[in-house]
């Protein structure tokens, strides 16, 4: 785990996605956007609210009993939509009803969350959202090359999963940061991964 950002993403995805996958993912998208709901206006709305819920909950029960049952609460919430998030992108090719041992995703919970420093979280992490919203387009971009080559058989290509992976930790670690799950400052875009399982 990189120390500086308190999160972990290790996926194995597989050299071959399944057509009828790619249909499930464009059916949910086209369902939750007649309902108005976008990744977009999700990840808006996980920038605001997380840190008043972090404030919120710190207040209650101090910073040091959030770290140690609500907030760990609020990582299992958010792993499960970093899955969600990992099977919409593309890296693995299996809803996140279940437990995939393709995705692997660990917080290193840490710091002294104050509700001070959960609201200040709301202006220094600007910084983070801005390149959020920059990796946005290319990855919007790559998602439809990787749906063509979905569409023809081929292999995922390498470079593609890579840099989609970087985009998912880049989300990642900026919501960890907005619900104070973390002390440091997240500023990494990691494409490296453990991929041995998903190439043999």
């Amino acid at each position: 785990m990189n120390p500086e950002t308190g999160v972990r993403i290790e996926i194995a995805s597989p050299r071959h996605f399944e057509r009828g996958q790619l249909a499930v993912r464009i059916v949910l998208a086209c369902v939750l956007g007649w309902f108005g709901i976008t990744f977009g206006s999700l990840a808006a709305l996980g920038y605001l609210v997380l840190p008043i819920l972090a404030a919120s909950a710190i207040t209650s029960v101090g910073g040091d009993n959030y770290l140690g049952k609500l907030g760990r609460q609020l990582g299992r919430a958010l792993t499960w939509v970093l899955r969600c998030e990992a099977y919409m992108m593309l890296l693995v090719d299996r809803l996140p009803i279940e437990d995939d041992p393709g995705v692997s995703i660990t917080i290193g919970y840490g710091g002294h969350p104050t509700l001070r420093s959960a609201m200040w979280r709301l202006v220094t992490s600007l910084p983070l959202a801005a390149v959020a919203l920059v990796l946005a387009i290319p990855s919007a971009m790559l998602w439809f090359v990787a749906a063509l080559w979905i569409l023809f058989g081929f292999a995922m290509p390498r470079p593609i999963l890579a840099f989609q992976l970087g985009v998912l930790r880049w989300q990642a670690q900026l919501l960890v940061y907005q619900g104070s799950l973390v002390g440091s400052y997240p500023w990494s875009f990691d494409t490296t991964s453990h991929l041995a399982a998903a190439a043999a």
